[in-house]
């Protein structure tokens, strides 16, 4: 039971983070876009 909180939570933190990445990332990019315009 604790074994399967403890994973939802790691995934979830995963998750997050992925999304995190890829947002930062979208957003670099597009201020580089504004730069270049």
């Amino acid at each position: 039971m604790i074994t399967g909180i403890v994973f939802v939570i790691f995934v979830i933190d995963r998750l997050i983070r992925n999304l995190k990445v890829n947002f930062d990332f979208s957003y670099q990019n597009a201020n580089k876009r504004r730069v270049v315009l």
